[in-house]
Parts: structure tokens; sequence; C-alpha cells
């Protein structure tokens, strides 16, 4: 196999993969990327933690849409359920960082959307 086939292979998988993950996957993911963003840039520049976190949503807009469908019902409640120990672990780093820059209005505005 050629490295072209190889690469082409490999792309193909990783869309296949990212297409099949769920939505409360995908909320999860979102949820534990936004903590990774206040752990590299939650240490007091906070226009810069906005920015990354405005480019974040914005580039995750189906994720952020399952994240706001994750407590609309009882089953969806049900169906997050299973990743509670990923969110609490993801909410508590955000907990953590958000001190500094939890005030900063385009911050506080993605913690509510996430909330």
């Amino acid at each position: 196999m050629t490295p072209r086939w190889a690469l082409l292979l490999c792309s193909l998988a990783a869309i296949a993969l990212s297409a099949c993950q769920s939505r409360e996957e995908q909320a999860v993911e979102l949820v534990e990327r936004v903590a990774e963003v206040f752990e590299q840039h939650g240490g007091g520049d906070c226009e810069k933690l906005a920015n990354r976190l405005d480019t974040l949503l914005k580039e995750n807009p189906e994720a952020l849409a399952a994240l706001a469908e994750s407590d609309g019902s009882k089953e969806a409640q049900k169906r997050s359920a299973r990743y509670q120990a990923r969110i609490d672990k993801a909410f508590q780093k955000i907990v953590d960082k958000a001190a500094k820059c939890g005030a900063e209005p385009r911050v506080s505005d993605v913690i509510a959307k996430i909330m």
C-alpha cells in the first residue's frame, strides 16, 4: 500500500468514527475540550481565554446543540448519565481555573452555555 492510500484510508476511518459518535459523546467531548482550554489559558489572560472559548464553540455547533439537549428531558438525562464521571471531572477543571476570568463577560457567557 502506498503512503497516499494509507493516508486516505486513515482519513476516511477518522471521518467515519467521528460521524458515528453519539450526541451525548459529542457533548461530553465539548465540555472536556472547554476544560482543556481553561487549563491552558485560565491563568489570567482573560481575553485570550475568551477568544479560545469563542472559537471552540463556533467550531462545534453540533456538539453545543447536543450539550443543550442533554438536560432537555428525562430520556436525555438517562443517556447522559453514563458520562457523569467525565463531565464531573471536566467541570472541576473549569471551576478550578474560572476564578480569575469567570467575571469576564465572554467567559461567563461560555460557562452559561455549557452549564
